[in-house]
């Protein structure tokens, strides 16, 4: 029996997935961080505070990237046989 908390390992091929392209036509993205701000009154802690969000941004046209918003391509939705 498995442990509830556990991940699976799932083997998925590079050639069954679909690549991710920006409005731009670019397939290469870099990661970078949004600073978001939470007021005290809705902070955790009672205190003002900072975090970061992880968002993959083009490299080059360097808009990030948000999902929805790729180009929309033949391939974006492959036909399943």
């Amino acid at each position: 029996m498995s442990q509830p908390n556990q991940q699976q390992a799932i083997n998925i091929k590079p050639e069954d997935t679909v690549p991710v392209k920006c409005t731009c036509g670019s397939l290469v993205f870099q990661e970078c961080f949004m600073m978001r701000r939470i007021g005290a009154i809705m902070s955790p802690t009672g205190k003002e505070e900072q975090f970061q969000i992880p968002v993959p941004v083009c490299i080059a046209c360097g808009k990030p990237y948000f999902e929805g918003e790729e180009e929309d391509t033949p391939e974006k939705s492959p036909v399943i046989q």
